[in-house]
């Protein structure tokens, strides 16, 4: 029997609004770029030139990389694969990245803050729990049902 493959999916509105918060903490890091090389005098720029470079380029990325990361996932998404042998594989880019037996799971759990949105794995003999990213809600109905087949 053939189980289909189930992907992650990042959300438009999601993606606008880590793109919208990381252009202003880009912003800032281009202002303190800036404010340093126009206002500051030569003197003090050569003490604080170096720190507020740092803090300009730390600034910029710190903005624009996590949307980078979520682009990067709309072009290669986690996959879960779910075997015969009741074995779910999360794979991406090919790569197995882990793999768990259905019989230590006691729970499937959709969770959705402002932050992020994904699956939760609850264990049955452990307290720990898998977090699984950018999920959908379909996409833990679908794999709720697989796993009740």
């Amino acid at each position: 029997m053939a189980y289909p493959i189930i992907r992650s999916t990042v959300r438009p509105s999601f993606l606008r609004k880590v793109l919208q918060r990381g252009t202003c903490i880009a912003l800032l890091g281009v202002g303190c770029l800036l404010a340093g090389g126009l206002f500051l005098p030569a003197d003090l720029l050569n003490l604080w030139g170096l720190p507020l470079w740092t803090l300009g380029v730390g600034l910029i990325g710190a903005g624009l990389i996590p949307y980078r990361r979520l682009k990067q996932l709309e072009l290669h998404p986690f996959e879960l694969h779910l075997e015969e042998e009741d074995t779910l594989y999360l794979i991406r880019k090919g790569q197995v990245l882990a793999h768990l037996h259905l019989y230590d799971v006691s729970e499937w759990e959709y969770v959705e803050n402002e932050q992020t949105y994904g699956i939760r794995v609850h264990f049955r003999n452990e307290k720990t729990s898998l977090w699984l990213p950018y999920f959908s809600k379909s996409a833990y109905e679908k794999l709720k049902n697989e796993r009740n087949r």
